[in-house]
Parts: structure tokens; sequence; C-alpha cells
């Protein structure tokens, strides 16, 4: 009985969770294993919050921009982040491929912490070198003028952007119409911090750049970069355009529109875009194949995706978020064991970043859950926490699971704190936040009714038709006017005994292996889902 109640919630569960919306027939394009390139249709759900679904069993999901979700309750979440934009003294030369500048001594190492320790006379003859090779930016054509201009970027390209500034201060003390000072100085402010005067004094510094050289590109280019930054695309788009009156070949400007085409969703204008970067031979590419790689994702071309990160793996063997976007892409085909094994390079090092570690547990235990191994799940959402305690995401996960295994009590508790934890009110419009309230009651609802038969479970009439309404549209539970919550957890109830497929009567263990065997004659395995 207990069994039953259980395999009942994970029904209902997946039910419950589904959002209203229409199917529409869509072209995937797929590389398969074998290279082998095919296209399939598959219908692809269009929700009433504008989220595309396009994944392998039951939805996809990605990153920054309004990420799509599974339709079941255990989804990917933002996995997929965007690397910073801004670029400055790396657009003028790649320091470890470059023989002949002075800070060759910085080969294979992490160039910031190398050039930290350089010494002045290192550091001069390098913005020596910049003006030798034509490398300064808006150079004012006076040698002198242009080495102290160099020298700036050098502090830049270390990290010391306070010395950067003040040193680009005394240049336009001394000449006021020195583009390249206001170019470098608004550089120095954007990669500084992201606090609203930092950008304010970059944008006006960018502004006077293209007052004084609006022939050129380069103010254009960094006013885009820093609008990219601050979550402005569209007026970035103008800016991108306005450069590309004057460089309609850069590889920087397609990719800087590709990333705003990504922003926008604009998903096979970025595509383009991306790939004419790399085409033109872009200086950075890993960041390029990267965003080139999410931008696949999300249009369903997964195994390209995958084919993207591991071209990017190639140029950067231990880059973390490259082997997270793997893993999550592996993980949207049904590759568990691929998927496990990208995210273990990332598990394996505890020197990582907090937010790896956690996105990493979390695709973990999400795997682990939709491939049948609840039990796991939890340890996975458990370690999840132990990185980081007060991480909602994770806490919302850790009940789901627990739920699921009619550890009722558990997964109230879990619940619970979501809801409660949200001091600055930003996540109450979070799907983690809004189900919570919905689950939490419908966990409640299953506890009271484990001493029951089965036949006793009436959803319908059990909660009322308001209450089942705003949680199929996900509305903020608050706004149910008529419902009075369920009552809590009661101690005489014990939750669901956890049991072995071996502790099963014979005829349960049949009946399960029967309806596995059913249920993946009705698997359909493509990228994409299909829908009626």
């Amino acid at each position: 009985m207990e069994f039953m109640i259980v395999y009942f919630f994970l029904c209902i569960f997946h039910v419950s969770s589904s959002e209203n919306g229409h199917c529409v027939v869509s072209n995937v394009h797929v590389t398969k294993e074998d290279g082998v390139e095919s296209t399939m249709k598959v219908k692809q759900i269009h929700t009433s919050d504008s989220r595309v679904k396009s994944s392998d069993k039951d939805g996809s999901s990605t990153y920054h921009y309004h990420a799509p979700t599974h339709k079941s309750e255990i989804s990917s979440i933002q996995l997929l982040n965007m690397p910073p934009v801004i670029i400055d003294l790396e657009d003028l030369v790649p320091i470890d491929k470059e023989s002949e500048s002075p800070l060759k001594v910085c080969q294979n190492k992490n160039v910031v912490q190398c050039l930290s320790k350089l010494d002045d006379t290192i550091i001069q003859s390098y913005a020596d070198y910049l003006v030798n090779k034509d490398l300064i930016p808006l150079a004012s054509g006076d040698s002198d003028l242009d080495k102290r201009i160099g020298y700036g970027h050098v502090l830049l390209h270390m990290g010391k952007y306070d010395e950067a500034i003040q040193h680009f201060n005394k240049l336009l003390q001394l000449d006021n119409e020195l583009a390249g000072a206001y170019y470098g100085r608004g550089t120095a402010y954007a990669k500084k911090d992201q606090g609203e005067q930092s950008i304010e004094k970059a944008l006006n510094d960018f502004n006077k750049v293209i007052e004084l050289e609006n022939d050129e590109s380069e103010g254009y280019e960094k006013k885009a970069e820093v609008l990219i930054q601050i979550g402005n695309p569209r007026l970035a788009m103008h800016e991108i355009g306005q450069a590309m009156k004057f460089k309609k070949r850069c590889p920087k400007l397609f990719y800087l529109r590709g990333i705003v085409n990504l922003v926008l969703k604009n998903l096979t204008q970025a595509e383009k875009d991306l790939r004419e970067s790399l085409k033109l031979d872009i200086q950075q590419p890993l960041t390029a194949l990267y965003h080139l790689a999410i931008t696949l994702f999300n249009q369903g071309k997964v195994r390209n995706a995958i084919q993207v990160f591991k071209e990017a793996l190639k140029l950067d063997p231990d880059n973390k978020d490259l082997q997270l976007g793997l893993g999550q892409a592996y993980k949207e085909i049904g590759n568990v064991k691929q998927a496990e094994k990208s995210l273990n390079g990332i598990l394996t090092v505890t020197s990582d970043s907090k937010k790896n570690q956690v996105s990493s547990w979390l695709l973990k235990g999400q795997m682990e859950y939709n491939s049948g191994n609840t039990q796991k799940s939890v340890e996975s959402f458990k370690q999840c926490l132990d990185v980081d305690k007060n991480n909602y995401i994770c806490q919302y996960y850790h009940g789901v699971a627990h739920v699921a295994m009619g550890q009722y009590f558990q997964g109230v508790k879990d619940f619970t704190k979501v809801i409660v934890y949200d001091t600055e009110g930003h996540r109450k419009l979070t799907p983690e936040f809004l189900k919570s309230h919905y689950l939490r009651e419908y966990a409640r609802y299953l506890h009271m009714k484990l001493n029951d038969p089965v036949t006793s479970l009436n959803i319908e009439a059990d909660f009322t038709g308001e209450m089942l309404d705003h949680w199929i549209k996900r509305l903020p539970f608050d706004s149910i006017e008529t419902y009075i919550e369920k009552p809590g957890i009661q101690p005489l109830v014990s939750d669901v005994h956890l049991l072995n497929f071996e502790d099963l009567p014979q005829n349960v263990q049949k009946l399960l292996c029967r309806a596995e065997h059913i249920g993946n004659m009705a698997q359909v395995k493509v990228d994409g889902f299909f829908c009626e």
C-alpha cells in the first residue's frame, strides 16, 4: 500500500507541474555519434511565459537568459552562465603566443599573477613594444605620448584598475581631448566593478571617445560591451551596428553581435554571427566557442553543442565552466555515463569555485533522480547544501526527492525552508518558491492518507478547484481566497519505509519489470520530445 501511494505521488507530480501551452512542428538538426547529420521533425512547446522547451524526455533548460525548464519537477536550472564580455589588452596582443613580447616570461602562466610581480622597467618596455607594433587603440601619433597611454593599458592588463585610472587622469590633465586616454580610462572603470558610478563613468568616457573620434569604431565597440554587461542588449545592438559601419569584417564585432542575439533569443542569427567570428579568426576563440555551444544547446541541437564543447575543451582542458556545460548537454540526451564523467572532473577538485560545485551536485542529483535512483539523488542534493546551505534551489530539490520516496516529514521541512528563506523578497516569483507551497500541501495530504486505502485518494474532491487552478498556472499560493491549508505532519503516522527491490513481493517485482518494459517501448530516443 505504501509503495502504491508513492508511485501515485510520482504520477500526479508529473501532471500537476505541466504548463499550458501549444505545440508546433520544428526541425531539429542532429549530428549523431558517428558524424552523420540528420533532420527530424519534433513538436516544440511554446508556453505562456515565452519559455521554449526542446530537449530529451521531458524538457530542456539553459542558463541566464530566461531559461526553459523541464515539465517534471526535477529540472535543470541556470547552469550555463555568461562569462565576462569586457576585453582589454587581450584584444591587442596574445601575450602567451607572442615570442617577441617583453612579457614572454609570462608564457604558460597565469598572466595577471605573473604581471603583478613585474618591475616598472619591464612594464615600460612592454608599453614601448605596443607602440612599436602599432597596437595602441586610438593612438595620438606622438610616440612619447602613446608610450604613456601604453603604460596605462599594461596597468589595465595587470588588473591594477585604480592605478590605471589615476595614470589616465594625469594624461587628460595634459590634454583633455586625448581619445586614447578616455578609451583606456573607460575600460578601467568598466573592468573595475559593476557599480552604478563606475559604469556611468565608463559610458561617459566612451561617449567622449565617440565625440572625438566619430569615424572610428572603438568607442561604439566598448560602449556596446558595457551595455551588454549591464543587461541592455537592444542599445548594445545599436552601438554594434554603428561600429560595423567602420569595421565590416571585424571578428570581435560579430562575436558581440552574436552575444546580443543570444540574449535576445535570436538564436539562428546568433549562431551565424558566432560562426562568422570564428571563421574570421577571432583572437579569443574559447569564449566564442562557449557561446556557440550555448546557442546550439538552446536551439535543441544538443549533439552539435557537445561537439563544440569538446572543441573548446581542447583549447582549455581544465575549464570547469566548459566541463559543466558538456555535462549538462550529455545529461539532456540521456547519456548519464558521459555526463557524470564531465561532472566528476569538477566535483573531485575541492578548490573549484562554489558556483561550479553547487551546479555540479545539483545536476548530478537531477540525473540520478530522472534515472530512477531517487535515494542517491538525495545524497547529491545534500552535498549541494553542504557547499551552500542557503541555496534554496538545492533545498527545493532535496525536498522533491524526499517526498518522492515517501519521506514526507523531511520534504515538508525542505519546502518550508524555501518558503521562509526569502529575506529580500526577490524569490517570490521563482518556480521553486511558487511550487514549494503547493508541494508542501500535497505532501501533507499524502502523509495524511498513508494508512488509508489508495482508492480513498481523490485529488479533485480533496483540493478546491481554485487551489488546483492556481497550482497548474503557478500563481502565488497566497492569492487563493477559499482554501484552508492541510494540517501539519501528524507524528502518529509514520513515513513510508524504504524498501529495496529485492524486499518487494514477487508479484510486485514482476509487475514493475513488466511496467519498465512497456515504458521503454514508449520511449522515443531523439533530441527533443513529442507532445499531442
